[in-house]
């Protein structure tokens, strides 16, 4: 009887011992969420920096640089109509090539010098976060 009880034991040592050695060599990951809400974050803080002149605080397009007379408005993010067609490519070419280059107001610069890769993805985060349902 004890013979089979400490056949037992070591087999479930090995069996943790095992997982232990696993599970401590696995590589953590941030949750998903984690990483929206820092996106979302440091997208806002960036899109206050640089957008929020033309397109305003809150993304309305009625920054203090807002112009009447353009002829093209500065985009209202937060406009579901505006922002159901626009794939994030699409915004992402925007932001890193300037509206000139999309054939639209020659006054948005192109950000790609200014921001790296990872910020404008967070900025287009933040921006798909403030579109009104």
């Amino acid at each position: 009887m004890k013979k089979k009880s400490y056949i037992g034991m070591a087999a479930g040592f090995l069996a943790c011992f095992f997982l232990t050695v696993a599970f401590s060599n696995a590589k953590p990951t941030a949750p998903k969420e984690e990483k929206t809400t820092f996106s979302i974050r440091n997208g806002g803080e960036i899109f206050k920096v640089y957008c929020a002149a033309c397109h305003g605080e809150n993304g309305k397009g009625n920054g203090r640089y807002y112009v009447s007379e353009l002829e093209t408005k500065p985009a209202d993010f937060t406009k579901a109509e505006v922002m159901s067609n626009k794939s994030n490519a699409y915004l992402f070419d925007f932001i890193t090539r300037g509206s000139a280059a999309m054939e639209k107001s020659v006054l948005c610069p192109p950000w790609g010098h200014t921001l790296v890769a990872d910020e404008i993805k967070d900025v287009i985060v933040y921006i798909r976060s403030i579109v009104d349902d």
